[in-house]
């Protein structure tokens, strides 16, 4: 999708509050997803039922303007994402095809 305007101008992305748990359908490869569920969630807990499935998260940092990575088969060191904030839009990288069941708030 390309966005037309101003490129100096910020652009408003209201995120809505989701107060149920949701599913999502997610596709061999990266998905992006916007997390819905509690602020300050950690990736572990949240990935947990993904299983094998589940291969990568990033996570973008506004504060350092770069994406910051989990992956269980990493040294501690380069896992620079640990939580989830509400309204963050993240990819998650999958090996077959999942349903990701998001926690409500």
């Amino acid at each position: 999708m390309l966005l037309e305007g101003d490129p100096d101008q910020p652009i408003e992305w209201e995120v809505p509050f989701a107060f149920e748990p949701r599913s999502v359908a997610l596709v061999p490869g990266f998905n992006f997803v916007l997390w819905t569920g509690p602020d300050g969630k950690s990736i572990e807990d949240a990935v947990a039922g993904l299983g094998a499935t589940f291969e990568e998260i990033q996570v973008w940092d506004p504060a350092l303007q770069r994406f910051d990575a989990f992956a269980f088969d990493r040294p501690a060191f380069l896992n620079r994402a640990t939580e989830l904030r509400y309204g963050h839009g993240l990819w998650i990288r999958v090996g077959a095809a999942e349903t990701w069941e998001i926690p409500a708030l």
